[in-house]
């Protein structure tokens, strides 16, 4: 029976790495500093804590968990995304760092055009809440509405906006795309991170991935079924001169680039992450409809 702290870390750090888990050291400091509710540095400092039962089982419970492949951030139940800290679970797709690329890049743009004031602003798929919410507390005079098709996530991004005083900025609904939208509106931004991944990809993907929901990952054998859903009824959504964003696979650009011209887009930019892949798309709806 493990009897201390030190041990317990030293052990879990030990068996994360003997079964190749990516960051290990940092998995089981992680683990640790949930499990005593205290950070690192407290935890090297307070020698005198005493190493209970109940913290050794909710610890190996997690570690377990981990092994199996759960995301470290599931287990965490909270992740960082650009100035916001987000609750995350199974109901939701764990916020990643390009998608807080594409919230920088929106920005920049919002900034750029001097449009800060009052804009109408869509997050489809919003899983988390994290582009909306990220954006919102950046924007403070930006008003949104934020969709998905699971109302456990809803719930999740709900909670998540209330966490980071932006609620009062964002109304939230349930539906498939554009069902649930309020009557008649529509937006000077339109931005998502949708599903985006082929059959194939998600077949074939770390195993981490597998549990994140599918819906919020996949769509289609080729991974295009949501542009093909979405992109001829996006300018109906879209205030004239509004503009879109959206995330993209690595290999998706030249397909939704030729989808948003032939509907008439205007300024229809692919841009890469900081990885070198094509990963955002831009595109302005024209002035007059």
């Amino acid at each position: 029976m493990i009897t201390s702290m030190k041990t317990a870390y030293q052990h879990a750090e030990q068996t994360l790495k003997q079964k190749h888990v990516e960051g290990a050291s940092l998995a089981a400091r992680a683990l640790l500093e949930k499990v005593c509710h205290k950070q690192w540095h407290e935890l090297v400092t307070q020698q005198e804590l005493s190493w209970t039962t109940q913290y050794q089982n909710a610890f190996e419970q997690l570690v377990a968990r981990r092994l199996k492949g759960e995301p470290l951030q599931y287990l965490l139940e909270q992740v960082t995304f650009h100035d916001v800290t987000l609750a995350v679970g199974q109901a939701c797709l764990i916020p990643r760092p390009e998608t807080e690329e594409l919230v920088e890049a929106v920005l920049q743009r919002v900034r750029a055009q001097g449009t800060l004031a009052s804009l109408d602003m869509l997050d489809l798929a919003t899983g988390s809440g994290c582009i909306a919410i990220a954006l919102a507390k950046a924007l403070p005079q930006s008003r949104w509405v934020a969709s998905d098709i699971s109302a456990e996530a809803i719930t999740l991004a709900e909670h998540n906006a209330k966490q980071n005083q932006v609620a009062h900025q964002i109304q939230f609904v349930t539906g498939k795309d554009f069902q649930a939208l309020p009557a008649g509106c529509r937006f000077d931004w339109l931005i998502s991170n949708p599903p985006y991944l082929s059959e194939k990809e998600w077949r074939n993907a770390q195993k981490e991935l597998q549990f994140e929901p599918k819906q919020a990952l996949v769509a289609g054998e080729l991974g295009e079924t949501f542009y093909e859903r979405i992109i001829p009824r996006t300018k109906a959504h879209l205030a004239p001169g509004g503009w879109l964003a959206f995330e993209i696979g690595a290999t998706q650009g030249p397909y939704v680039r030729q989808q948003l011209l032939q509907q008439g887009f205007l300024d229809v930019e692919v841009v890469c992450d900081l990885s070198g892949h094509e990963r955002f798309v831009f595109a302005q709806n024209n002035m007059e409809q």
